[in-house]
């Protein structure tokens, strides 16, 4: 059995990567399960998996380090619930300290089966060439110190979304990349692109790359600061209306959301919204790490055509302010007001991490 941990930063395509790699180990034959992590109580990343009929388990309200014992436990029933070959384990996007506080107790202590075979860590193109380059972050002091943190124990290091820049940019950052860590194996892909994605699971699965036995010196103060600036929101609703109208309904809810987050300008970690219906499911995110542009999701809704829709958000941004539930709720107020709308909350859910407590770490 192959174990696969998977961390990088909010944004950086971990999910998407992780399944197009179970499709293609699937493909092969092979039995995969993924266990991913949140903050939240409500993981979209679960429900985008689960649609991919692959058998997923959650570890939820904190990253993995602080609730090692439940990893454990989810590790444990995954493989005796679906007898997976491969396991893929998806980090939170703010969590850093993974070698010592994850991978070295998985692999030393006598607590578990299951034991990690790789550690690849994900970055978004754009975001880390701002970072390589020493341009202006888009986050504040201690959420880039934790971002850096994250690229620093990398047991692979995959630059990803290389589609959205330019070859010869591409080219640039990668040199630049290798020159600051001549000894970190590290990729350059979209996990789009089925080739590039086949490069990193034959590595992984090949055991080309031994797993970092460095831990970090990691300033617990900096990271507890750096989480403690990100709030995550879950809310789910039930949207009702004329199967005609709906996706004008849509458009013009997720248009609102949008103009309050620019308003603010947030710094936003990602922004994930799963609409589903007994006709349809749709994945759409508002906002990816590092930038905040208009989007028009007109040709995603257009065919987007039920009575009753189930609206899953799923918001972590770096804000000074708590309770962002009440701004997403004060976009939704023109909905209302049609009569012909109903727009129901099912459940909520907001947190701000407090000061990280690792079940176990190993220097």
């Amino acid at each position: 059995m192959h174990l696969h941990i998977i961390g990088g930063f909010l944004g950086s395509g971990k999910t998407t990567a992780i399944i197009g790699a179970a499709k293609q180990l699937s493909d092969q034959g092979l039995k995969v399960g993924v266990i991913t992590n949140d903050q939240g109580r409500h993981l979209v990343d679960t429900v985008i998996i689960r649609s991919e009929n692959l058998p997923v388990m959650e570890v939820t309200n904190g990253c993995f380090c602080c609730n090692f014992d439940d990893l454990n436990q989810r590790l444990a029933e995954l493989v005796d619930m679906h007898k997976p070959e491969v396991i893929f384990a998806e980090s939170v996007g703010s969590c850093a300290d993974v070698v010592a506080t994850v991978v070295k107790p998985l692999l030393e202590l006598d607590i578990g089966s299951v034991k990690p075979n790789s550690f690849s860590v994900f970055t978004d193109i754009r975001l880390f060439k701002r970072f390589i380059l020493g341009q202006e972050m888009p986050f504040s002091e201690n959420v880039n110190y934790i971002f850096s943190q994250q690229i620093e124990e990398a047991g692979l290091l995959i630059i990803n979304k290389i589609d959205l820049l330019p070859i010869n940019e591409q080219k640039r950052i990668l040199k630049l990349a290798k020159a600051a860590y001549p000894d970190k194996p590290i990729f350059s892909q979209s996990s789009l692109n089925k080739v590039n994605l086949k490069e990193w699971i034959e590595a992984i699965q090949e055991d080309r790359f031994p797993l970092p036995d460095q831990s970090l010196e990691l300033d617990y103060s900096r990271y507890a600061k750096g989480e403690g600036r990100m709030v995550w929101l879950d809310m789910e609703y039930q949207l009702t209306a004329e199967e005609k109208d709906m996706p004008a309904i849509l458009m013009n809810l997720l248009s609102n959301w949008q103009k309050e987050i620019t308003i603010r300008k947030w710094h936003s970690g990602h922004i994930k919204i799963i609409l589903n219906s007994e006709k349809s499911s749709m994945k759409i995110s508002m906002a990816q790490s590092g930038s905040l542009h208009s989007q028009d999701f007109s040709d995603q809704l257009s065919e987007f055509k039920s009575s009753k829709v189930n609206i899953l958000l799923n918001v972590l941004v770096e804000s000074g302010q708590d309770h962002i539930a009440d701004i997403f709720e004060t976009a939704i107020i023109p909905i209302h007001d049609n009569h012909h709308v109903k727009l129901s909350l099912i459940n909520q859910f907001d947190r701000r991490p407090g000061f990280p407590k690792p079940t176990y770490r190993i220097e």
